[in-house]
């Protein structure tokens, strides 16, 4: 199970050491999945419009992979509390191999719908894997674990604009789409075999240094790591929240964005890889900004007041005169978006029963992945219909709707230990 993961200051137990191992592996796993990601966010919708995808079909094809995500999630991270979340972390990485096998053999239309029902379309693919990573990361100590958040942010995040970038280089490089395409797909697939070693490596890790430290320490009862309890209600208002801020995310999700700025501005790949690199890097650098704010304002508050502003931009977005204009509203909003993240897991693992952190990880993504499965949808109709004026306000407007709806509903429930908030909740 996981309960070498669970981290004390009891320097006779020495749990730290695994802690250190399992972040650490836990982070490298994250980083060759996000690359993998970020490369496929921009070559994606390129390969889709090759293929006569529109836009609509191309939200169409996120919402079903975004949808499988979550019944993945709901399974993955339920079946958790009995079999722990390592193996499934590993049965993730098998999923990801097989999304680059599908890729490579299918790039067409057939392919990509096989990939979508692996959950691995992006931009949020495999986000199953980053539900039980979280639900691990979640037993670091309080006093380290936005920080820890913020790092597996910054990492993952820096990862997928590196990604983004090697994205636009066979372009660049002067070499034909086909001949790119394989490049790229096949790095892709290195990436995925990667995955799969590194939650080898994890899964034998784990196994091997929970054996030593229970041949070298006293005998401990074992902590059950179980379902929704005392933490049901908290846990449910947040995914309901969590569907309307995905929603809002999703009707600008970022394929849809590439294949709007390719088309209405004419940015070639080579651009599209820049920018989003750029825009990704602002968000790395975020997460550790974040956490310092955090200390200050509190984690909610640095969630809300950080959150509104990337809103208003992305509502300023199509009203662009150009691409250079467009492109200066999303890497301002890039330094503001995701600072909402690492202080919005930490309070998620603060207010929750330790045991049921694994699950509340699961439960609370799985409200994202319905409203990133509805957005896209709902963005593609809009986009198609009506022009960008749709997508990016009606995405804006859900964003701030779910910030103040969020502070006014949590205001009054603070982080403290894991124990006094869940007697808090019990009671």
């Amino acid at each position: 199970m996981l309960q070498s993961f669970v981290l004390t200051d009891d320097p006779r137990k020495d749990p730290i050491v695994i802690a250190k191992l399992t972040v650490a592996l836990i982070n490298a796993n994250h980083i060759v999945r996000a690359f993998g990601i970020g490369l496929m966010t921009i070559t994606f919708p390129l390969l889709a419009a090759t293929y006569g995808l529109h836009a609509i079909t191309i939200g169409i094809v996120i919402g079903v992979s975004v949808f499988f995500g979550a019944v993945y999630t709901y399974a993955f991270t339920r079946s958790a509390s009995g079999w722990g979340a390592i193996p499934f972390v590993f049965l993730s990485s098998m999923m990801f191999l097989g999304s680059a096998v599908i890729y490579f053999q299918h790039p067409a239309q057939t392919g990509l719908l096989f990939v979508a029902v692996l959950g691995f379309i992006p931009p949020v693919g495999g986000i199953f894997s980053s539900a039980l990573e979280e639900g691990i990361l979640a037993h670091v100590p309080d006093a380290q674990r936005t920080r820890t958040f913020a790092v597996y942010g910054m990492v993952g995040t820096a990862a997928a604009a590196l990604g983004s970038l090697a994205a636009g280089l066979p372009h660049s490089s002067g070499l034909s789409f086909q001949t790119g395409l394989e490049i790229l797909l096949t790095v892709y697939g290195l990436m995925s075999l990667i995955s799969v070693l590194i939650s080898t490596v994890l899964l034998v890790a784990h196994r091997r240094e929970k054996d030593k430290i229970q041949d070298h320490t006293e005998p401990q009862p074992p902590i059950h790591y179980g379902r929704l309890n005392a933490s049901h209600g908290i846990v449910y208002r947040l995914a309901a929240l969590f569907v309307v801020d995905a929603s809002g995310s999703g009707m600008v999700t970022t394929p849809l964005l590439v294949y709007w700025l390719h088309t209405h501005f004419g940015m070639s790949s080579t651009h599209l890889a820049l920018l989003f690199f750029g825009e990704q890097l602002l968000e790395a650098l975020s997460f550790p900004i974040a956490e310092r704010l955090s200390r200050r304002l509190g984690l909610l508050n640095t969630a809300v007041l950080t959150h509104i502003p990337s809103s208003l931009l992305l509502i300023a977005v199509p009203f662009s005169s150009n691409g250079t204009f467009a492109a200066l509203f999303l890497l301002l909003r890039g330094l503001l978006v995701e600072m909402d993240v690492p202080t919005r897991q930490s309070y998620i693992a603060a207010v929750v029963h330790p045991t049921e952190r694994v699950e509340a990880a699961g439960v609370t993504s799985i409200g994202k992945q319905i409203g990133r499965a509805i957005g896209p949808i709902g963005g593609g109709w809009m986009l198609s219909s009506f022009g960008a004026l749709g997508p990016f306000v009606s995405g804006g407007v859900l964003k701030i709707a779910y910030d103040l709806s969020l502070w006014y509903s949590f205001r009054h429930i603070k982080p403290g230990s894991s124990s006094n908030m869940s007697q808090t909740l019990e009671e």
